[in-house]
């Protein structure tokens, strides 16, 4: 009987385990926002200077002109470079940039950071000049691409990383690539040993969001990395490669010119993106800045206007309010997996708690829903609603006498209900609460009626 006994127990702690491990997006899927680790105000924690090495780099002489090589249409193709485009990135540490004069200086793109995780902590990070730059850079005429400052030590980190940032860029018109920025020095936490399977093991996982998403995914690196780091050449022959370099040619105002030396190739790195300086002096921009030159017009490739679409529904039962912002026809016992499959083209966050993971979450009158739209180039003018759950006047989730005892106190004005749960409580089509919406429930309870039909 003992052994019975301790049997049942540990079947029961295994369940427990089981349905609290959190359901993590699978292959290239977005991971909703309430299931990251982010904190919009952290402190001292950014990303990092150039690389030394790279600062102090001897002027190459090479005047070699290399292919650059990209995916189009998932077949490998092969580009010259038919163009030059001077463009610059930024991020909080320029602060705000006068976005007309850099414009009207010759740049003709900008990449900017969207957000970086903490090289201490770990913890996504927003960076606060983002959207200021990335609409002012817009209207000003420059062609905007994201990258983010990356700290990831697994997939499973580069994969947050850029489900974070297509959640974040959805509204915008991104016609330069989204690029994985993953870097290490002493104090980071990256600093450790990583094989070169590892590393390209959490690249592929940032640019298939990227590219699954329906943006144009790019690696940023240097030379260290991308030759002792990386697998260079199985990263090249699928993504975009953005490479930095400084030759000593370049710096302040000094900036490239057609025709002037690029980087030695004898190190087999072709690229479609050159930063050559760090410390370029560009008008409109506080301080230095990167300046770099791209040998792909990106514009040239796709120039989509994101569009404003409706929330729907691919369910009849359900009703959605753009009133007051609810959502109405989920029943007593749906769970969280649900009402994703009811949402079907949008990802579906519940109460910003970080448990939306779990299928078996059970939903309630009260739960806070936030949508985004997995179509890119899209988004929802208004992402917010309130679950209603018909019945479930008491936001338990339950459906019970307990609630024909809300309304009650409420008819005879012993307790007030909110607009939400007034909208449970509205159950005999009638417009105000009354004795008959009580029996509504009666019925439901003894299993003969259903509150959605």
């Amino acid at each position: 009987m003992r052994k019975k006994v301790l049997q049942m127990l540990s079947v029961i702690a295994m369940m427990f385990v089981l349905n609290n491990i959190p359901v993590y997006a699978q292959e290239s899927e977005v991971i909703p926002m309430d299931q990251l680790d982010i904190n919009e105000n952290a402190q001292g924690e950014e990303d990092g200077e150039p690389l030394v090495d790279e600062i102090l780099q001897k002027e190459e002489d090479s005047k070699k002109m290399v292919v650059f090589r990209y995916l189009s249409s998932g077949v490998d193709s092969t580009y010259y470079a038919a163009t030059e485009v001077q463009g610059i990135d930024v991020s909080r540490h320029q602060r705000t940039v006068n976005w007309s004069q850099v414009k009207a200086c010759g740049m003709n793109f900008a990449i900017i950071r969207v957000g970086y995780r903490g090289y201490e902590g770990g913890q996504i990070c927003a960076d606060e000049y983002f959207q200021s730059n990335i609409v002012n850079a817009s209207n000003a005429g420059l062609k905007v691409g994201v990258y983010f400052f990356s700290q990831a030590i697994n997939e499973q980190e580069a994969r947050e990383e850029a489900s974070y940032v297509v959640q974040m860029i959805q509204k915008y018109n991104i016609q330069y690539p989204v690029v994985f920025d993953w870097e290490t020095a002493a104090g980071y936490r990256t600093n450790r040993p990583f094989t070169k399977a590892q590393m390209n093991a959490m690249a592929d996982a940032f640019c298939q969001v990227v590219s699954s998403a329906g943006y144009i995914p790019m690696v940023y690196s240097n030379t260290t990395d991308f030759q002792n780091r990386f697998d260079y050449d199985s990263l090249a022959s699928k993504y975009y490669i953005w490479y930095a370099r400084y030759p000593a040619r370049y710096g302040g105002s000094k900036w490239y010119g057609s025709g002037d030396p690029l980087p030695n190739y004898d190190n087999n790195i072709d690229f479609n993106i050159w930063q050559y300086m760090s410390d370029g002096a560009v008008p409109g921009v506080n301080g230095n800045c990167d300046v770099n030159v791209s040998f792909l017009d990106f514009g040239t490739v796709r120039q989509p206007d994101p569009v404003e679409i409706p929330l729907t529904s691919s369910s009849d039962k359900i009703t959605i309010d753009n009133v007051n912002h609810q959502i109405i026809g989920m029943e007593e016992d749906d769970i969280y997996n649900d009402l994703r499959s009811v949402f079907p083209n949008f990802y579906v966050s519940i109460n910003g708690s970080g448990v939306s993971g779990s299928e078996n979450v059970r939903l309630k009158t009260g739960d806070q829903l936030v949508f985004s739209p997995k179509t890119p180039y899209t988004y929802l003018k208004n992402d917010t609603y309130t679950l209603v759950i018909k019945g479930d006047v008491d936001k338990n989730g339950r459906i019970s006498i307990l609630d024909m005892q809300q309304i009650q106190k409420y008819i005879l004005g012993l307790d007030t209900l909110d607009p939400v749960q007034t909208a449970a409580a509205q159950l005999s089509g009638r417009g105000e609460l009354s004795i008959l919406d009580m029996q509504q429930i009666q019925k439901h309870i003894l299993g003969l009626k259903n509150l959605c039909d």
